[in-house]
């Protein structure tokens, strides 16, 4: 467990350089939940964490990301897997 486990990180935003910034916090043990548009104009789709809300989940960087439904399921995942989840 980190000293960062509390901190919650909202990324706004799925493409390929907030993939990057998503990466380096989650490997650093933020949770992380991204919030995307429900069409992502993400250019770079199988390098972002955006491809996630057209197949439902997707693995990149050694990371897991899932598509939610709500806000709470949202926090309730990125804290409990330590995870990024939108």
């Amino acid at each position: 467990m980190t000293i960062f486990r509390k901190e919650l990180c909202l990324i706004r935003g799925g493409g390929d350089i907030a993939t990057g910034v998503v990466a380096r916090l989650h490997h650093a043990g933020f949770p992380i939940v991204v919030t995307e548009l429900p069409f992502p104009l993400a250019v770079r789709r199988s390098v972002s964490v955006a491809n996630a809300v057209y197949e439902k989940s997707t693995h990149i960087e050694n990371m897991s990301v899932q598509l939610v439904d709500s806000v709470s399921k949202a926090i309730t995942k990125s804290r409990e897997e330590l995870s990024p989840y939108w």
